[in-house]
This record gives structure tokens, C-alpha cells and sequence, in this order.
């Protein structure tokens, strides 16, 4: 077998596993995930965020890597606030270029606040550049 068909292999099994962990997060975690439907987040938005956090949870690491304007931030915020709703509570190390530092911690404020306002739960994240 060479390298290639290997990595095939490794990859159809890691998707396998990641679906998986999909459907259980949204059987399990229902409620968090109607919340983000409900202050705005887009279905394709909810989907990354579930993408993530099954990677998360197989213990793998990922990047979000589309087109801008797709809502990357959006999804890397409610990740946090994913990882949280579970206990995972930080210390999390955001590294953003420094001309992009401003508008991600704009998005933080700004999501935080929507999610207090339409869900009453506190999630505010302190922000260090």
C-alpha cells in the first residue's frame, strides 16, 4: 500500500468517526445548538461549529479555512462558548494577525452580548493583545 492510499485510508476513518460525533453532539447537545439558530448563527455556521467540536472531541486538531465573509470568527467564538457549555473553561489562546485583532475582539463583544441578551446566560471572555 503506498503512502497515499494509507492516508486515504486514515482520512475516510477519521470522517467516519468525526459524523459519528456529529450526530451524538446534536442528539446530546440539542438545546446549545438551538440557542446559535436563534440569535442568528446561518445553518452552514452551526454546521462548522459542530464540525469543529466533534474534531475537537476525537482529540484532533483542524483550521476553518473558506472564503472571507463566511463567518469564520463567528464559528471559532461559539466554539468557545461550546467548549465551556461542556466545562472546558480556558484558559484559550487565540493567535489572529494584528490586523484583524481589533475586529475579532469586537465579534467576541458583540456575540457575547447577543448571547446574554437572547439566551440570559453570562459568557464574556477577557481579551489580552
Amino acid at each position: 500500500m503506498t503512502l497515499h492510499e494509507i492516508a486515504n485510508v486514515v482520512t475516510a476513518a477519521i470522517d467516519e468517526r468525526r459524523k459519528a460525533r456529529i450526530a451524538e453532539i446534536r442528539e446530546k447537545e440539542k438545546v446549545f445548538f438551538d440557542k446559535l439558530k436563534r440569535i442568528g448563527l446561518k445553518d452552514a455556521q452551526i454546521e462548522g461549529v459542530e464540525w469543529l467540536s466533534a474534531t475537537y472531541d476525537l482529540g484532533l486538531s483542524c483550521i476553518l479555512g473558506d472564503g472571507m465573509g463566511f463567518g469564520k470568527t463567528a464559528q471559532s467564538i461559539f466554539f468557545l462558548f461550546r467548549l465551556r457549555s461542556i466545562g472546558v473553561n480556558g484558559p484559550f489562546l487565540i493567535a489572529v494577525p494584528s490586523n484583524v485583532l481589533a475586529s475579532w475582539t469586537q465579534e467576541l463583544n458583540d456575540w457575547s452580548s447577543r448571547w446574554l441578551q437572547h439566551i440570559g446566560e453570562y459568557a464574556r471572555f477577557n481579551v489580552y493583545t
